[in-house]
């Protein structure tokens, strides 16, 4: 799989691996509460909590079991009346932006739907696997003799060409695949069978659910770190900062720099390198307090021609969700000096982190 195909799956895996939850009142207070500065977490009808803030993808019920359509939470308002939304163009019962909503009284019960990281690392997980298992049947057909049409062909209608992947759209046949392994809710409807009351002069008042700077930070979220790796065979030690941006709270891309203590034939030698980080930050609670970074980064300058890792570990955010420090115990590592054969290992790193 080339690299591109890789982050397009790692896209995917995220987008679909999802979790729906009811709350268990509608009457929480603090939803009738505009401008919140953080998200915040809400008991369900089930055992596990759930989280609102503007990634959070919600829709509303009545007494008579009609749904709204799913709504961002970013772009709802909410008084003590009721909650809105503006709509415009072809949604707008008018044609021109207008606001329009539901009210306190007539909500039964509130649905919210989130990211889920442990479905999303599961899959991710799953999906290599199956991968690494089904790499000796994709090397044997490489090199078995060919069939009509390219191959045998998947469900969806793809090929299976070389590595296995669907021939017709670059692995569309596996991206389908994951779509059905990631999604949750398989039979909720999402179509809108509760119509939106329009607002009142007083209700065009209403607050945003959120700030605007938490809803700029839910979309990108700057974040800075200095970290310090030491590789396992003992012959590398890094220093160095690195700044991200989180898109949507989960895809993150970034790069800095670091100084890098290299052992080399001749002994220790020290270098100034360059490093380029993209991954992705998998919340494993409704809070957002602990996660699992999982991603891919490259670096070199000086000394060091290839500082290649695939760092995984384990992050925890405080309350305010401004600090965070991460630990990657055993992160699958390539180091290559210039004119020196390269060599495998794994880098033991730290971070101390925060957001802005």
């Amino acid at each position: 799989m080339n690299p591109v195909a890789a982050l397009a799956l790692l896209a995917t895996f995220a987008t679909a691996c999802t979790s729906t939850r009811q709350l268990a009142s509608s009457t929480d207070p603090r939803l009738f509460v505009g401008d919140h500065a953080l998200g915040y977490v809400v008991k369900t009808t089930e055992a596990w909590h759930a989280r609102i803030d503007p990634n959070t993808t919600m829709r509303f019920q009545n007494h008579a079991g009609e749904w709204t359509a799913p709504t961002p939470a970013r772009n709802l308002y909410v008084d003590q009346a009721g909650v809105w939304t503006d709509r415009s163009g072809d949604d707008a019962p008018m044609g021109r932006k207008t606001r329009v909503g539901w009210h306190w009284d007539d909500v039964q019960n509130v649905e919210v739907e989130n990211l889920s990281g442990g479905k999303t690392l599961g899959a991710i997980v799953g999906y290599t696997a199956l991968a690494v298992a089904l790499l000796p049947l994709a090397l044997l057909m490489r090199g078995g003799p060919s069939f009509s049409g390219g191959g045998p062909h998947l469900a969806g209608g793809g090929a299976v060409g070389a590595g296995g992947h669907g021939s017709s759209g670059g692995g569309g046949g596996a991206v389908a695949a994951t779509l059905s392994l990631g999604a949750s809710g398989g039979d909720r409807t999402t179509t809108e069978t509760w119509a939106p009351a329009f607002a009142e002069h007083a209700e065009l008042d209403a607050r945003p659910m959120f700030t605007l700077g938490q809803r700029v930070r839910a979309i990108a979220l700057p974040t800075v770190a200095l970290d310090t790796s030491m590789g396992t065979r003992g012959d590398l030690v890094t220093t160095g900062a690195v700044a991200r941006i989180r898109l949507g709270g989960v895809f993150e891309i970034g790069g800095g720099v670091r100084s890098a203590e290299v052992r080399a034939p001749t002994g220790w030698t020290q270098s100034v390198t360059g490093v380029f980080q993209i991954g992705l930050h998998l919340p494993l609670d409704a809070g957002l307090r602990i996660a699992i970074p999982v991603g891919f980064e490259v670096g070199g300058g000086g000394a060091v021609a290839t500082d290649l890792r695939f760092p995984w570990g384990l992050r925890y955010t405080s309350a305010t969700g401004r600090w965070f420090a991460t630990a990657t115990p055993a992160s699958p590592s390539y180091l290559r000096l210039h004119n020196e054969p390269g060599r495998f290992g794994y880098v033991s790193s730290v971070e101390l982190g925060r957001a802005f």
